[in-house]
């Protein structure tokens, strides 16, 4: 981020690079588990599998401050 804040963030690419993949992004402050490599064999909803079985790019990003991104969450705040 512009502060320098570190978001984890988890990028799943087809193996397959002779062509352009659409890429769907998702931010959630409940967790992008599962972390690390081949980790996520059973934890992918139906939907989602699909994604990837159609070449998706699936990029899952932990908000500022949840999880193992760095900085401090703030849920709502107020307008200014």
């Amino acid at each position: 981020m512009r502060d320098g804040i570190k978001l984890f963030t988890s990028i799943y690419i087809p193996k397959d690079s002779s062509q352009k993949h659409p890429i769907i992004m998702n931010r959630t402050p409940y967790y992008c588990a599962p972390y690390g490599e081949n980790k996520f064999k059973n934890f992918w909803a139906v939907n989602t599998k699909e994604y990837l079985f159609q070449k998706y790019i699936m990029v899952i990003q932990d908000v500022r401050g949840r999880y193992m991104s760095e900085g401090g969450f703030e849920d709502i705040r107020p307008y200014e």
